[in-house]
């Protein structure tokens, strides 16, 4: 199926239009943002250019936007480029994002208004001005997702490419972890339908074992992956401890590992599950005391929405689009994971990662028998 058909249709034109405005005003309104964040990553760069590795192992996480970054500095020609390349690729996973509602929900016209209330979450589009990791993040998420399923065979080189967009994820945020176990699951129901529970039984070890592996070099990397210090000081906004002094609490060996929060998760769950819970109420919940009550009701009511078309569209999606779901699903579950034992950001990015699959699945809803 081609991307761009011959001929563009008027609504197609409207939602490049509406797409090149908001490019437009974006750029003009906050030029290229360099700091808060994004500092961070332009400091690591420089530290990279200047010691030829990074401060600590964490950064690998972070690798993409870094080495963009430093390849600036080294040829001199500005950040404009990274910011460009964030446009593009926005661009051409709004066109997939199109694409794959059109699937989910069999019309073109519900294609067309999900598209524009995409395109409305101002918020998601304002990081392709800003140089954190999550502009590029979020597009290979949706670009990942969309050849994945339309992936209609297991080929050598299907897999080469499958590979290749898990790593340029994971190498671009930490959470790009959590499409491996969602990526395998997709494509064991859909290719192996017959024989899914005997393959998923039967690789659930090494599966595991390989996750918990990589998520152990990751929480050991150093820097800010450490999921036990917001436990201790009860943090439910990522930055943010509630609790000060923190729960002096004696763990063996490394705590900063799998291990150990799991040490801490059976031994105190009078203290993990209720800070859990709190946590998972923030993140899904959208509502932010800091932030204006206009905001507020537009974040709440447009997440809202989307979750009851989910759970109205629950036995659709799961009779029409099974594997797909179960992609999403994983997804969404490693998310919300991560967040009842870390915190929640405070500017709701992380379940702005969730937003494409959101959508995708509520869409299910206006699919005809």
């Amino acid at each position: 199926m081609p991307l761009l058909s011959k001929k563009i249709s008027p609504a197609a034109m409207s939602l490049v239009a509406c797409w090149l405005l908001l490019q437009i005003f974006l750029i003009y309104h906050y030029s290229i943002v360099t700091n808060l964040e994004a500092a961070v990553y332009i400091d690591i760069a420089k530290y990279f250019l200047a010691n030829g590795h990074y401060p600590s192992g964490n950064f690998i996480f972070y690798s993409t936007q870094i080495m963009l970054d430093a390849f600036c500095m080294k040829t001199g020609i500005g950040f404009w480029p990274v910011m460009l390349l964030q446009i593009i690729l926005n661009g051409f996973s709004i066109i997939l994002f199109y694409r794959l509602i059109n699937k989910f929900s069999g019309s073109k016209t519900i294609a067309f208004v999900y598209t524009l209330a995409f395109l409305a979450m101002f918020y998601y589009q304002l990081y392709n001005v800003s140089l954190y990791t999550e502009s590029i993040y979020f597009s290979l998420g949706i670009i990942f997702t969309y050849f994945l399923f339309t992936c209609n065979q297991i080929s050598f080189k299907n897999i080469l490419i499958i590979i290749a967009g898990l790593l340029l994820l994971i190498v671009t945020r930490p959470t790009g972890i959590f499409y491996f176990p969602a990526a395998f699951v997709f494509l064991v129901i859909k290719f192996y339908r017959k024989k899914t529970m005997i393959i998923l039984c039967c690789s659930l070890l090494i599966g595991f074992t390989a996750f918990y592996f990589l998520l152990n070099f990751a929480l050991g990397s150093g820097g800010a992956l450490d999921f036990l210090l917001p436990n201790l000081n009860e943090t439910i906004i990522c930055g943010i401890p509630t609790l000060n002094p923190p729960h002096q609490i004696a763990l063996n060996g490394n705590h900063n590992s799998v291990a150990g929060l799991w040490y801490f998760i059976t031994n105190y769950p009078r203290i993990f599950f209720p800070l859990a819970g709190r946590r998972l109420l923030t993140f899904a919940g959208i509502y932010r005391n800091y932030y204006s009550a206009l905001h507020n009701i537009f974040a709440c009511t447009y997440f809202f929405t989307a979750y009851f078309l989910i759970l109205l569209s629950l036995k659709k999606l799961l009779s029409t689009f099974f594997a797909e779901t179960m992609f999403i699903l994983t997804i969404i579950l490693l998310y919300c994971a991560a967040v009842a034992v870390s915190c929640d950001e405070w500017h709701n990015r992380f379940i702005l990662g969730l937003l494409p699959f959101l959508l995708l699945m509520s869409a299910a809803f206006f699919k005809k028998k």
